[in-house]
């Protein structure tokens, strides 16, 4: 190839990078965090009677982090659905697991809580912020994200809250967040393919 060659596919390479950093967003989040064990088991295991996407307000913050099973198995923050069935919204990377088990244990009611006066002893919500890595792709299926905090459900996102592209009342909504991801990596194959062909 020639140099001029060269030094172009050297160009489309970076312009594959900066596409690759666009396909990643800053996302914010306020919703239950559920274990991914009672996930898995379809109901809670502190109350078996109860399915866990329809009833995380029943789930003890003993079950999320008293029980080695349970939070050994990573944490997911749900999304609140318009009625029904609350939506799978993203998988925490380990640091969010972990911030998630030092928010839970300061400010809730368990036997590893440090339990203050009139503290929660079920149902626990958080505000999630980090760098959305992958978007939903159903209702049932979350995303993941890199968590830079974990803070109380009452900080909120200030009205920029992520949006599930699946997560409305008929099962459908919006879908620009999955969209953006889709065409990014189109993009960057389309790049990396035509910067090969220069190269060779």
């Amino acid at each position: 190839a020639s140099l001029g060659a060269k030094m172009l596919a050297s160009w489309l390479c970076v312009v594959c990078l900066v596409l690759g950093s666009a396909t990643a967003e800053d996302v914010c989040v306020v919703g239950y965090i559920m274990d991914n064990f009672c996930i898995d088991r379809g109901t809670l295991l502190d109350n078996s009677g109860v399915k866990t996407l329809e009833g995380p307000g029943e789930h003890t913050i003993h079950c999320l982090v008293d029980v080695r099973q349970c939070y050994d198995s990573g944490f997911e923050v749900l999304i609140d659905p318009p009625s029904g069935t609350y939506c799978r919204g993203f998988t925490l990377d380990s640091n969010g697991n972990s911030l998630v088990l030092s928010l839970a244990r300061a400010t809730g009611s368990c036997s590893t809580c440090d339990s203050p006066p009139n503290a929660p002893s079920k149902g626990f919500r958080a505000t999630i912020k980090g760098t959305m890595t992958a978007a939903p792709s159903s209702r049932n299926s979350p995303g993941t994200i890199e968590v830079t905090s974990v803070e109380d459900a009452s900080v909120g996102c200030g009205g920029s809250a992520y949006e599930h592209p699946h997560c409305s009342a008929d099962g459908g909504g919006s879908d620009s967040g999955a969209a953006r991801h889709r065409i990014g990596h189109v993009l960057m194959v389309g790049v990396l393919l035509l910067a090969h062909s220069l190269i060779r």
